[in-house]
């Protein structure tokens, strides 16, 4: 006997009751990273020309839709976190009192 797969499995995985998405459209990515639209369309189009941030990579489908894959715009989020600790100097330690007691 062979099973199908039920209704429930084909639909969006939920977290929490909010539904949690693989691929996003460039108005989802650029929500999702905190960016516009206008701007990832311009990272598409220079893509590694612009050395200090090339923007998230992306997929294009064989119908010639862009989407991107969520791994990706959270890599690209923890680069420029990373990319962000470097930039900082580290905070000078408190002075404690050191008399002795």
């Amino acid at each position: 006997m062979t099973t199908s797969r039920s209704s429930e499995s084909a639909s969006p995985q939920t977290r929490g009751g909010i539904e949690v998405k693989r691929a996003f459209t460039t108005r989802e990515a650029a929500n999702y990273i905190g960016r516009s639209s206008s701007w990832l369309r311009k990272k598409r189009l220079r893509g590694p020309a612009d050395p200090t941030d090339a923007g998230p990579k992306f997929v294009k489908t064989p119908s010639g839709t862009v989407i991107y894959l969520r791994e990706a715009l959270d890599k690209y989020l923890d680069q420029l976190a990373a990319d962000s600790d470097t930039h900082h100097e580290p905070a000078a330690p408190h002075e404690r009192d050191t008399q002795a007691a």
